[in-house]
């Protein structure tokens, strides 16, 4: 089975691999995920405690997928019972997860964000995920302020200068002046194979807007259309 990807909304993903479930930034809006193969590993990361990227009732998924384990920024709190199956993680840190059931292992580094908490780079087998959580390009206004945050992004972005990535999930927010400069810049560091603009409030038209730019002209085939939640994509490993 090739690599899905199933939007569930904001900046909230899930990721089918043959190995694995792998959950991103889910905080229990209003769409229900999808049925999980109980059999099959579950791991969700969680990048911070924003209300938009985390709420403590994911922590109830275990009871009905008994072998979820949580990767969490370090800055979210976590219940004692709950610890035991959670890893929490700094920025600019690797941790290695064996797979319950003698399954692969998950390679986990993360990037410093310049807002809240981590982003998040995964390599399992061939496939190498990027979601960066809420590490962007915050250009509101083109002030000062947003120039320290411009600086930072590249800085981190200097971690993944050269790699290639089987996906990246990157925001694209609406609310921006420079609402297009996340995914701009990434490209101008990195690269992928395919691309799904994130943390968008719901607001529709933006990726085809973004595919009207100059900057999106190289590689507006790899670019999703990311806007109707429980979508679903398939992802093959470059």
């Amino acid at each position: 089975m090739n690599t899905i990807v199933t939007y569930i909304e904001h900046s909230c993903f899930l990721v089918e691999t043959t190995e694995c479930y792998l959950l991103f930034d889910y905080y229990c809006g209003e769409v229900p995920l999808p049925a999980f193969d109980p059999a099959k590993p579950l791991l969700l990361f969680s990048s911070h405690a924003h209300h938009d990227h985390f709420s403590k009732e994911i922590f109830a998924l275990r009871n009905r997928y008994p072998s979820a384990v949580f990767v969490l920024s370090a800055d979210i709190p976590v219940p004692a019972t709950v610890q035991p199956f959670t890893c929490p993680m700094l920025p600019h840190e690797h941790r290695l997860l064996q797979l319950a059931g003698g399954r692969a292992a998950v390679s986990i580094d993360t990037l410093r964000s310049n807002d809240e908490g981590v982003a998040f780079i995964i390599q399992l087998g061939d496939l190498c995920i990027y979601h960066a959580g809420d590490l962007n390009n915050w250009w509101w206004d083109g002030d000062v302020e947003d120039q320290k945050l411009a600086d930072i992004y590249h800085e981190e972005l200097e971690h993944i200068r050269g790699r290639h990535f089987s996906a990246a999930f990157i925001p694209l927010d609406p609310r921006l002046k420079g609402w297009w400069k996340g995914i701009e810049d990434f490209m101008l560091y990195a690269d992928a194979d395919a691309i799904f603009p994130m943390h968008n409030f719901g607001k529709k038209g933006l990726p085809k807007k973004f595919l009207a730019l100059d900057c999106a002209a190289g590689y507006k085939n790899r670019v999703f259309n990311v806007e109707e939640p429980l979508t679903r994509w398939e992802v093959r490993p470059h």
